[in-house]
């Protein structure tokens, strides 16, 4: 206790009875979960300064592993403040300290060191262009792809693991193979290969592993739940020995079970270390009481977790507020109206990138000033915007060649790539395309003629109406993908501000620039991925597009509702505790109403509302049976005009159930409902009363 009392005389730290345990226990194999906001960064480096001043344990012997150079800085400049910089035990990533094993391995075997490959991306970009015949890969699907090698890297999959993962358009095994010869071949190796390497020398030498054995006698580990099997196993490997091993995390907090993250460790800490001890520090000083009651009902629905009992440091506060919206374009006034009826820092949190661009696109209309972390142009460059702006940039101009062959296969006239040839070949500098089409004895005349008389009525239009027109221009099955989707509703909230195509496609071109040239932080407000905000804090914290299939995605809320399995609709709910677990005093969600025809509100919003539950929906990843839809129909009216529906809308089937409109064309409509695609005539429906629309 005397090393408390002059923590907090001399240091100006204080620490309740939680965080004093945590900091005065010093060996053995010890687990601190740490709720959001508990202060777990002043413990750590409390509880260091009480190995070195108290317990007389040396700073060389000491390894302090961190999530990232950002943390380790930081834990750095912490521990100085308040300690002092000489003497201070050492902060290193997991990867900066197995280079360091890399280089040691090559000094000691007189092996050479591997160089570095530069750019994984653009090595994976070539190999699979290489090995799909493809021309181009949008950003987005090369992150996945390599964040999937990462993840087969750090949970030690093996060649049966490799070959069993699918991807839709990719053989991954085959560009994992393919990947991994290539570096062999060039002697090269990338950030996981460390990881990699440095386990199987551990374990293949242990004369090796003895050598830090010696040099260490107590390892510490922050945010224990984000670290992947392998480093955990690596970890495992250092204190085995000793067995001062000191992990500090929380796996209500794991969001990056895309990268490896293995937050099962810590569920199983007490089995892997018989004898271990079991801290918690549940109080939260960062947020009100009523956002920490909110975290606390959103996070206790997941069952692979600990349980804890999260407090509020703070009083009460505002209950958590919903704005209700009707439409994703209705988001943005309502959000340029938050940030002006408040103080402090504010943040803007969203599930995935592309969320972004809409909220640059009001908020620099609105002259509010904005930082973005995740400053990401890859919107503009996706296959589905591209084609998108191409549709309108032809309307606009029938001699834009560019546009033409950007979507020439993906229109209702079906032109094959003769097509294509043929007008490469013969078409004049600033000539109509459609004219020299109708040379092409491959193209249909009545459906290029049809193809054109489309276009040109929707130069026309308002951009909403105009993108909403997309459907019956593009091939059938091309809205059935949710990405062309969900960007086509990204588009529509840009256009919702603009009076014609053409100021739509002007306003993109600024919008890009905007993106590129808007700083990451600031004093401003902050637009941020959910991800990108771990770790920091604001006065209020607003989220938008809470629409379910999106956050939650539509894979876990699939998975969870087939009863396949709970572990990426858990780590939804996490990423929801994360983004709610931001904000010191004010949370507010963007949330759509109940019945929504286009989209259904997110199951987070009631659950950090406290909103009694819904009557249960149809199921749109089956056709339920017909008695049960009839039941729905309740609280829905009978489509009565063709003008009440739209691409996007959700209808509701007498005999088929509830689905998405994905194209209007003539009169037909297609239906999507997440497994089958169907067509009626909307007279037909009209006349039988058997396609219906929620009640508002």
């Amino acid at each position: 206790m005397e090393f408390i009392e002059r923590l907090k005389t001399e240091y100006g730290i204080e620490l309740n009875p939680q965080q004093q345990r945590a900091a005065e226990t010093v060996d053995g194999a010890v687990l601190l979960l740490a709720v959001p906001g508990s202060g777990k960064t002043t413990v750590l480096i409390a509880r260091l300064a009480n190995m070195l001043q108290n317990h007389g344990i040396k700073p060389h012997k000491i390894l302090t592993i961190t999530f990232s150079r950002r943390s380790a800085a930081d834990m750095q400049e912490r521990y100085a403040r308040y300690f002092g910089a000489e003497g201070a035990p050492r902060f290193s990533t997991i990867h900066s300290f197995c280079y360091g094993v890399v280089k040691h391995i090559s000094t000691q075997y007189h092996r050479p060191l591997p160089r570095m490959l530069p750019d994984p991306s653009d090595t994976v970009r070539r190999l699979y262009c290489e090995l799909e015949g493809a021309r181009f890969l949008e950003r987005d699907r090369l992150d996945d792809l390599v964040n999937r090698i990462g993840f087969c890297k750090n949970r030690l999959a093996d060649d049966r693991q490799i070959e069993g993962i699918e991807v839709e358009g990719c053989d991954f095994p085959r560009l994992y193979h393919a990947y991994e010869s290539y570096k062999k071949e060039n002697h090269l190796m990338d950030y996981d290969d460390m990881l990699v390497f440095t386990y199987d020398m551990f374990r293949k030498n242990p004369s090796f592993l003895a050598q830090y054995h010696a040099v260490y006698s107590h390892i510490n580990v922050d945010e224990a739940q984000d670290t992947s099997l392998v480093q955990h196993r690596i970890i495992q490997q250092l204190a085995q020995k000793s067995g001062n091993l000191f992990l500090v995390g929380d796996e209500d907090q794991s969001i990056y079970g895309f990268r490896g993250a293995f937050p099962d460790a810590l569920l199983r800490f007490e089995e892997d270390h018989p004898g271990a001890l079991v801290l918690k520090m549940e109080r939260n000083y960062r947020s009100t009481g009523e956002i920490v009651k909110a975290a606390n009902r959103l996070i206790r629905q997941n069952t692979a977790r600990i349980d804890k009992q999260m407090t509020a440091g703070e009083e009460s506060g505002v209950p958590v507020r919903v704005e209700p919206v009707r439409l994703p374009s209705e988001q943005y006034p309502k959000l340029t109206e938050w940030l002006a009826g408040g103080t402090g820092s504010a943040a803007v949190l969203y599930r995935y990138n592309e969320s972004a661009i809409p909220l640059v696109d009001a908020l620099s209309a609105a002259g509010i000033k904005f930082c973005l972390k995740d400053t990401r142009e890859a919107f503009f460059q996706t296959v589905h915007v591209r084609d998108m702006t191409a549709f309108l940039k032809l309307a606009v101009d029938p001699t834009d060649f560019d546009s033409f062959a950007q979507i020439y296969n993906k229109t209702c006239a079906y032109f094959n790539r003769s097509v294509l040839d043929f007008v490469s070949r013969t078409h004049p500098q600033g000539a109509d395309v459609f004219e020299t089409l109708k040379r092409c004895p491959a193209a249909e005349p009545g459906k290029t003629a049809s193809l054109r008389s489309q276009l040109e009525r929707l130069r026309g239009l308002p951009p909403v109406t105009a993108l909403n027109l997309l459907g019956e221009l593009t091939t059938r099955s091309y809205f059935e993908s949710d990405t062309a989707f969900q960007r086509l509703t990204l588009l529509k909230s840009i256009a919702a501000r603009q009076k014609t195509v053409e100021e739509l496609l002007n306003r993109l071109e600024e919008l890009q620039g905007i993106v590129r040239e808007t700083p990451g932080s600031g004093e401003a407000v902050t637009l941020s991925t959910i991800h990108s905000s771990k770790g920091l804090e604001y006065d209020r914290v607003l989220l938008v597009d809470l629409i379910d299939g999106q956050f939650p995605s539509k894979a876990a809320v699939e998975r969870l509702e087939q009863k396949e399995d709970r572990t990426a609709y858990e780590e939804e709910v996490r990423l929801c505790y994360v983004a709610a677990t931001r904000a010191r005093r004010e949370l507010c969600l963007l949330g759509f109403e109940e019945g929504n025809r286009t989209c259904r509100p997110s199951r987070f919003v009631r659950l950090l509302t406290a909103d009694p539950k819904p009557k249960p929906q149809p199921d749109r990843a089956g056709n339920p049976a017909l008695e049960t839809v009839r039941q729905e129909i309740q609280g829905y009216y009978p489509v009565t005009r063709p003008e009440e529906l739209e691409v996007g809308t959700v209808v509701l089937h007498e005999v088929f159930g509830p689905g998405r409109v994905i194209r209007m064309d003539g009169g037909m409509i297609s239906w999507f409902d997440g497994v089958v695609t169907k067509r009626f005539s909307v007279q037909a429906c009209i006349k039988k009363g058997n396609l219906f629309l929620k009640e508002q």
